[in-house]
């Protein structure tokens, strides 16, 4: 269930659907267009809300692995980050070890760094490989920052190349 917190009062205030999700793992709100984007682990799935409207918010299913978007798949997302442009999504794949770019008109989704089971389990990107993410965020550069709990560090990956560098080992 989606819920609308007041900072200053700590009241919540139900704005979706009851046991909308199975599992919610990710979200990424862009301020400025007043959406919200929710990663559902349990059914691979990200849902839009246009959080600005009143009332019980319903949301439109951006990319899963059922037809909604095509490319990789979204199994066991981890959490979601957007690029400071705004016109994608970064979601973070833990069972395939990766980053992936979802863009948000289409739903398609390419691999921008990890493995790539779609390749013969080719690694994109240059680098240590990720071996057991757990959270992802941006800098202000653009660059993407993964941390990684099995390599009990942070990384920072290049969104265009997809080289991975340490920023914490």
């Amino acid at each position: 269930t989606l819920f609308e917190v007041d900072l200053a009062s700590g009241m919540r205030t139900q704005r979706g659907p009851s046991n909308q999700y199975t599992t919610t793992s990710g979200l990424a709100i862009n301020f400025e267009l007043n959406l919200a984007y929710v990663l559902d682990r349990g059914r691979n799935a990200i849902d839009l809300y246009n959080i600005a409207a009143p009332g019980t918010l319903n949301p439109t299913r951006v990319a899963d692995n059922n037809g909604n978007g095509s490319g990789t798949s979204i199994d066991n997302g981890i959490d979601l980050a957007m690029p400071p442009d705004g016109s994608s999504l970064w979601l973070q794949n833990n069972n395939r070890i990766r980053l992936v770019d979802i863009d948000l008109n289409t739903g398609f989704r390419t691999i921008v760094s990890g493995l790539d089971p779609d390749n013969g389990n080719a690694i994109l990107g240059s680098g240590p490989n990720f071996q057991g993410v757990g959270g992802l965020s941006q800098d202000e550069d653009g660059s993407v920052i993964i941390q990684d709990l099995s390599l009990q560090s942070v990384l920072r990956v290049d969104p265009v190349t997809g080289a991975r560098v340490f920023l914490s080992h």
